[in-house]
């Protein structure tokens, strides 16, 4: 939905993500696929989060009170009053992903105003893509020229011989356009 924003979180699995629809103007929904990948157990992965919600205690409970302030150069009491405490928040609207822990995802989709999303982006720093391998840059599946095309659609694919990103995974990745 619009003004939505996805919380910080750390997940045990390797991630395909597909964008089906974008959000450029606010009137529709971001639509995403996702193919997720577990790396420690098979059939089952675990989202790990900054933040301490009603189901999972932050990961940042592992650090000592004097790593957390060095890395975060602020004393321990404001790190647990933002990171560590356990706040109350408003049901959220969530359309599950089958075969995950919904009601902890679910915490971890909030709503937010436009001045948030603003000042968020104001704040947000972004990497150079000199330091960002291809490896993990996207790609655009349907920028590739279709290896079948006729006047009902065509047939795109991306190989792992093709794909460092998917070589790793040793999968392909398709798309379909139907014109009829």
């Amino acid at each position: 939905k619009p003004h939505t924003l996805i919380l910080p979180q750390h997940t045990d699995a390797d991630f395909i993500l597909v964008v089906q629809s974008a959000n450029p103007d606010d009137n529709e929904d971001l639509r995403v696929v996702d193919l997720a990948i577990p790396v420690n157990r098979p059939g089952k992965f675990q989202s790990f989060f900054p933040s301490s919600n009603q189901n999972q205690q932050s990961y940042f409970y592992g650090f000592s009170k004097n790593i957390l302030e060095a890395s975060f150069n602020t004393k321990y009491e404001t790190i647990k009053k933002v990171l560590l405490e356990e706040r109350e928040q408003e049901p959220q609207q969530w359309r599950g992903h089958r075969g995950r822990q919904q009601s902890q995802e679910a915490d971890a989709i909030v709503k937010v105003s436009r001045e948030q999303i603003e000042e968020l982006s104001r704040h947000a720093k972004s990497s150079s893509k000199k330091s960002i391998s291809s490896e993990s840059q996207p790609f655009n599946v349907r920028s590739c020229n279709p290896i079948y095309s006729n006047k009902f659609g065509k047939f795109f694919e991306v190989t792992s011989e093709k794909s460092p990103q998917l070589q790793d995974l040793d999968i392909s990745v398709s798309s379909v356009e139907i014109n009829e």
